[in-house]
């Protein structure tokens, strides 16, 4: 478990051998023991190799495990359908900036594609302007 207080950043550039189209994808900040909270979320794009491109920044304040990627295909009729996961350990990017490709695994462990990301992580006192000008993720917050 990793203390974050500051300011991240992530961009989520594209995904590649996606098993159906109409991908988008939602990143959560996660704590142990606690549900983790949605920090970002992609538009859908009609492809198996979607290019998202998609930049977002939320204030962190707390102890947090890691960072997950879903990707979900949209669905008009049903619930959206879970096509991959990627998990990143917060130490990864606690001490800067991580950049590349991570592997996506479906529900049952097995290959589902791969997913290019950015991840930064600018450590900061988090100020009251902060979590009024932008999205905080407070590990204090209740569930």
């Amino acid at each position: 478990m990793v203390r974050l207080e500051g300011k991240l950043t992530i961009v989520l550039q594209s995904a590649h051998g996606l098993k159906d189209d109409d991908a988008y994808a939602v990143v959560m900040l996660g704590r142990a023991g606690k549900t983790a909270k949605e920090v970002m979320k992609t538009d859908k794009v009609d492809s198996h190799n979607p290019v998202w491109n998609a930049t977002d920044s939320v204030f962190c304040k707390g102890n947090y495990d890691e960072l997950t990627i879903l990707v979900k295909e949209k669905s008009l009729l049903t619930s959206d359908d879970h096509l991959g996961t990627a998990k990143i350990p917060t130490t990864t990017f606690a001490g800067g900036t991580f950049t590349g490709t991570l592997s996506l695994v479906d529900k049952e462990l097995k290959p589902a594609g791969e997913i290019k990301a950015i991840l930064s992580y600018e450590a900061g006192k988090v100020t009251v302007f902060d979590q009024l000008k932008q999205k905080l993720v407070d590990s204090s917050d209740s569930d």
